[in-house]
């Protein structure tokens, strides 16, 4: 008798989900998931100047420190941004900024 073939499972769509939150949760800084989750809570199809300055102003955090924020979770696909147009979750970041929401994440940053 041959030994049977390895059959590699394809993993789910929930399951790369659950795996992408997990990662998201345990590497993303206090700040990253803060703005994030402000994000989520003020879809108002703001300008990436405007969003950084009254996210600045509100909370004391730098101005400079803001626009590193959105400038890294921009790289890793979670916000999209460019001139002329609204800054935005990406339909990635937004399943991720709930799942943090969800969870009773802390807004202390």
């Amino acid at each position: 008798m041959g030994v049977s073939p390895t059959v590699k499972r394809r993993p789910a769509y929930s399951e790369i989900i659950r795996v992408l939150v997990s990662i998201c949760k345990r590497r993303l800084t206090q700040k990253q998931k803060f703005v994030l989750r402000m994000l989520l809570r003020e879809q108002d199809n703001t300008s990436y100047s405007k969003f950084s300055a009254r996210l600045s102003e509100s909370t004391g955090i730098p101005l400079s420190t803001v626009k590193r924020i959105l400038k890294s979770l921009r790289e890793c696909g979670l916000v999209e941004y460019e001139r002329g147009v609204p800054l935005r979750l990406s339909s990635v970041g937004e399943l991720i900024a709930e799942a943090l929401d969800s969870e009773g994440e802390k807004d202390e940053i």
